[in-house]
């Protein structure tokens, strides 16, 4: 049975790569935007399922049995939801707005196996942030490593370290994919020993 995992996230492959998984990597075609939920944790699990099930239909016309990953990390504070940033500008506001205070992680873990049962997750990592400063924001931003990230951050980027505080959780799951949880749902299908 082969483990597919429905993402790009070079975060997310090398943290699997990490864990000693052995997988494959299909980019789901789905679009995580046309997925709306006020919850945060919700919306993570929904783009997470949009996102398997699209590669597990995909996968379906060829006959063989698998299980997919799907996984979507949101950022919350105080009900505010903070997408991937479009340009520089709109990262250091989501930056400055998430300083100087507590936030949530929301990574969503959905598998999707070829027998059509489906089982997801949600895990939350709080983390704090210390007093926003400007010039070394900006240095982070036009570094590019702001992009592609919910919130405008990634928690393993040294030039970011100064602004962290604490985090109260599993730290890879701020990276992008709770491994820990990822291992025991697979633990509990019957032949998750052959991914490992």
């Amino acid at each position: 049975m082969k483990l597919i995992l429905a993402s790009s996230s070079p975060r997310r492959i090398e943290l699997l790569k990490e864990a000693g998984f052995d997988f494959e990597v299909r980019v789901s075609a789905a679009d995580e935007n046309a997925v709306c939920a006020k919850d945060a944790d919700k919306l993570a699990l929904m783009r997470a399922r949009l996102k398997a099930e699209s590669v597990a239909d995909e996968l379906l016309m060829y006959g063989e049995e698998f299980i997919v990953l799907g996984a979507d990390t949101v950022v919350e504070r105080s009900g505010e939801i903070f997408p991937k940033p479009a340009n520089e500008r709109d990262a250091i506001g989501m930056l400055k707005r998430l300083s100087d205070g507590d936030h949530n992680v929301f990574t969503g873990v959905c598998l999707v196996s070829s027998d059509n049962r489906t089982e997801e997750r949600a895990v939350c990592t709080a983390v704090s942030f210390g007093a926003f400063d400007l010039g070394r924001i900006e240095a982070y931003v036009k570094s590019g490593k702001a992009f592609g990230k919910a919130g405008a951050y990634g928690i393993q980027d040294e030039e970011l370290s100064f602004l962290i505080k604490k985090t109260d959780g599993a730290r890879d799951n701020v990276i992008g994919l709770p491994v820990a949880t990822v291992t025991e749902m697979l633990k509990e299908k019957s032949k998750w020993r052959q991914w490992k």
